[in-house]
């Protein structure tokens, strides 16, 4: 009978004590259920890849602004492991050779090979074949003490490199099969501003989306390619910028894990750095910034009991929902994307540094890691549509649908099947023409595919410039 009481205590015992470490790690983020995701704040976001027979651990660099797989395989002073093909009994050589990404800063290259690769903590617990580039030579790529080693693209196949190829994506071998949906989420969490942390996490789920969401607004993708959506307009604090529409769709408007900062078109750029300014001398006229902290060359210093948060204004980026006639309104908070960059003394005072995480660019409209990380994001390929739902890793994580379109309807990419007569016309006469160009453009193809060598560039930039150093 005694025996009997002490087994009784100690299973109750064990109870209080599993619950209550349970409860501990969900309470500090920890629970590996709920993240998968890891890293280090401006560093990226990776999650643990099993590659090859039997499996390497690898940390990949998720990013939806690509679609090339590429793991480490050579030793790297910046790195603390690497794939090691020889160790692989499954590893197949692939007649692709020399495969060379090179982004706005930095390159890597190497030769395509196939493997046998899972995800676990992903959904994708069943190995399977998908191909990837072996980097053997870098530059700029590698960043010291990111914990990562390789770069995993979710685009689609048309940006893959080499162009041209019948080289597979990992998203399209490995989703919208029998076993997985074509789809997949993000949930990124930045790092603990207020108690100064650098660690980065959150949740990626391969096939699916977290269940439980609030209500989540989708916009169209208008392009398969990157994640190409249409932006309907932007507001600084309480100012709408008056600007066509097509200036920040020109020539695209990504979503991109892969990049940390927001990034606009110039001419967007120094307006929002014009109603910034005019809104930070209403919150506080003695605050002057300098056109370097603007340009990302500079940090701006607070104490460390304080904060620049309420000085900045609000960012609203508006997208067409895919409801017709329907905004989706997302905010990006100034604690998202005032980002910290560390601590300094001056005049024998403890400051904290912040940089301005957005950017200006020539390709077009980014909406990168800054904005994403307030919210759930649901690729959904099935459906051609990116679905936004509000985050619990964000305090400041909202939306609001409006009836009616932001700027102009032709921004909802609502295309009228109705010819005019002089349309009709124009289109006749650019037929007449094409014709005659038809002997020319052949000659013109010829040359071209004589001087085509093996290097490709990818438009989209490897997180922001300050990290690939």
């Amino acid at each position: 009978m005694q025996n009997h009481k002490v087994m009784i205590l100690w299973v109750i015992l064990f109870t209080l004590q599993s619950c209550l470490g349970d409860r501990a790690k969900r309470s500090a983020g920890t629970d590996p259920i709920e993240y998968n995701i890891h890293g280090i704040i401006e560093k990226g976001y990776y999650i643990d890849v099993l590659i090859g027979t039997p499996p390497q651990h690898l940390n990949i660099l998720i990013d939806t602004g690509s679609s090339n797989f590429a793991v480490a395989s050579m030793s790297n002073p910046l790195l603390s492991k690497y794939f090691i093909a020889a160790d692989s009994t499954s590893l197949q050589k692939t007649d692709v050779a020399n495969v060379d990404i090179r982004y706005t800063e930095g390159f890597w290259k190497g030769d395509l090979v196939s493997d046998i690769v899972s995800i676990p903590t992903a959904n994708f617990s069943i190995g399977q074949r998908v191909n990837f580039v072996e980097i053997t030579d870098s530059e700029k790529f590698f960043i010291n003490e990111s914990g990562w080693q390789g770069i995993l693209g979710m685009a689609y196949d048309d940006i893959i490199r080499p162009p041209n190829s019948d080289i597979k994506s990992f998203s399209s071998t490995v989703l919208g099969n029998s076993i997985m949906d074509n789809i997949f989420s993000l949930k990124l969490c930045k790092a603990d501003v207020e108690n100064f942390r650098n660690e980065v996490s959150g949740k990626f789920i391969l096939g699916g989306f977290d269940q439980s969401l609030d209500r989540i607004y989708w916009t169209p993708i208008v392009k398969e390619w990157y994640y190409d959506v249409c932006v309907l307009g932007l507001k600084v604090g309480q100012h709408n910028l008056s600007v066509a529409c097509s200036e920040f769709n020109n020539d695209k408007s990504i979503v991109d894990s892969g990049t940390t900062n927001l990034r606009f078109p110039t001419a967007i750029f120094n307006d929002i750095v014009k109603y910034s300014t005019l809104h930070i001398n209403k919150e506080d006229p003695s605050l002057t910034i300098s056109d370097k902290f603007w340009n990302g060359k500079d940090d701006l210093c607070w104490e460390m009991s304080q904060n620049p948060y309420g000085v900045f204004p609000i960012i609203t980026v508006y997208l067409p929902s895919e409801e017709l006639n329907h905004t989706i309104s997302l905010f990006v908070h100034p604690i998202h994307y005032i980002l910290y960059t560390g601590n300094t003394t001056q005049n024998l005072k403890s400051m904290a540094c912040y940089k301005f995480g957005i950017s200006p660019s020539d390709t077009g409209t980014v909406l990168g890691a800054v904005l994403m990380e307030q919210y759930n994001v649901i690729f959904d390929r099935a459906n051609k549509r990116i679905g936004f739902s509000t985050s619990d890793c964000s305090l400041t994580s909202g939306i609001e649908y409006l009836q009616g379109y932001v700027n102009s309807t032709d921004c909802a990419y609502i295309k009228d099947s109705s010819l005019t007569t002089m349309q009709i016309v124009a289109y006749v006469m650019l037929g007449l023409v094409v014709l005659c160009m038809i002997p020319v453009l052949m000659l013109g193809c010829a040359w071209l595919s004589s001087q085509k060598t093996s290097r490709s560039s990818d438009a989209s930039n490897l997180l922001s410039s300050s990290a690939s150093d």
